[in-house]
């Protein structure tokens, strides 16, 4: 999640040296040569560096230093090589190096960040184990316009990109750089959708309402944006007395941690976290019923704006959530539960990144969490979040039936609970 305030991706190569250059242990610096230090594998390993031993908020191995001094030296072996061969020496060296380490770290937000070509159309793709069979599936599909043909839904199995039979999710678009035509099967049919590449990084879009069953839908794909059609969301069910909502967060990667709190303040009445990083003061922040609270600096007291409507939605609330839900989408959840019996959570475990944060992520490279996210009581907030009935996010057969067991269940259950004051049992 990217906290308190808004971020400008990093635009590369000056300002990853610059930064690199100014956080960069002197050890670390001193033992790069300076053919290495100044290819794109050595400006990698120097901003890499810096982050994980300066400003890396999760649990630190007591071997963390020795084994990057180990790999930095395979990394200047390994570039002088390659130099000599083809007189470049590639980021992908130096990620291929941190890989297995930066994956051992085991923390939500601290990964390697690659090329997502997938985004560039505004669409994700997953692999899905139909027993012996591999299929790609769309799981997220808000931000694609397709040029012609029809408009592509989550579940849709995607079989071929410009006519080559697609192999995986991660290869779908290797090849691609402009626009594309998918061919798709959904309920049994086969068509061809043409998608153009799009300049934003991923998708993104506001919540959106509909009604399944008489009851509604609330489906929230970022929150990056969109806060304040949320809470105008919201606020009209409020005042339509709906009994019970659904709020689906299923492929919602995170966002702004303001916007997940407000957010969740909505449900809840009063949420507030604690944010910790190292060499920086604690960050407080708290939200009650659509207003942001930041401490005074000095003197006490609490800076106030209001954002969202002044109220708390007291019907029953079912949370959907699958195994891409992230980040600020775990936070939300772990808050929204804060209103007690009322939040029931269905899915799958989430991607275990709630409770950690980044302030400006790059658009390639390594990515390290640069704080962690607390309670005022001191007490680290949970990873993942555990659904209360646990669900496969079915994409299968979602694609081939277009029945969506999860948002069903969900559905039965909310009648339930709103006909009754209680949630049925299991």
């Amino acid at each position: 999640m990217r906290h308190l305030l808004h971020w400008t991706s990093l635009r590369r190569p000056l300002l990853t040296l610059s930064a690199a250059l100014a956080l960069t242990t002197p050890a670390a610096a001193q033992d790069i040569p300076s053919e290495v230090l100044m290819t794109p594998a050595g400006l990698a390993w120097i901003a890499a560096e810096a982050q994980l031993l300066g400003s890396y908020a999760g649990p630190r191995p007591p071997d963390l230093e020795a084994r990057l001094s180990a790999l930095r030296a395979q990394m200047i072996t390994g570039c002088q090589d390659e130099l000599k061969r083809s007189g470049t020496c590639p980021e992908s060296l130096t990620l291929n190096l941190l890989r297995p380490l930066v994956s051992s770290l085991n923390e939500g937000h601290t990964r390697i960040i690659e090329d997502d070509q997938a985004a560039l159309y505004g669409l994700r793709l997953v692999d899905v184990q139909e027993g012996p069979r591999l299929t790609v599936r769309v799981s997220d599909a808000r931000g694609a316009f397709p040029r012609v043909g029809t408009v592509l839904l989550r579940g849709d199995e995607v079989l071929r990109v410009d006519g080559t039979t697609v192999k995986d999710a991660r290869s779908a678009f290797m090849a691609a750089s402009g626009p594309v035509t998918l061919t798709v099967r959904r309920d049994g049919r086969v068509t061809d959708v043409t998608v153009q590449p799009r300049p934003e990084a991923a998708p993104m879009s506001s919540p959106t309402l509909r009604w399944e069953q008489d009851l509604p839908v609330v489906t929230y794909p970022s929150f990056l944006s969109g806060v304040k059609e949320y809470g105008r969301l919201i606020g009209d069910l409020t005042g339509q007395g709906a009994p019970g909502l659904v709020i689906d967060l299923r492929e919602n990667r995170g966002g702004r941690l303001e916007h997940c709190m407000l957010a969740a303040s909505l449900i809840a009445g009063e949420v507030e976290v604690v944010m910790r990083g190292p060499g920086v003061p604690d960050e407080r922040l708290k939200a009650v019923r659509g207003e942001l609270r930041v401490p005074f600096l000095t003197g006490g007291g609490w800076n106030t704006v209001r954002v969202l409507p002044d109220l708390t939605y007291t019907g029953h609330v079912a949370v959907l959530v699958n195994a891409r839900s992230a980040s600020c989408a775990e936070v939300f959840t772990t808050l929204a539960r804060q209103a007690g019996k009322r939040v029931r959570v269905y899915g799958e475990r989430t991607r275990g990144a709630g409770n950690s944060g980044v302030n400006a992520p790059p658009q390639q490279g390594v990515q390290v969490a640069s704080s962690q996210v607390w309670t005022p009581a001191g007490q680290l907030f949970p990873a993942f979040v555990t659904p209360d009935v646990p669900l496969t996010d079915d994409l299968v057969t979602l694609g081939t039936t277009g029945v969506d067991p999860l948002l069903d269940r969900a559905l039965a259950d909310l009648k339930v609970a709103s006909a009754t004051g209680q949630w049925p049992a299991g």
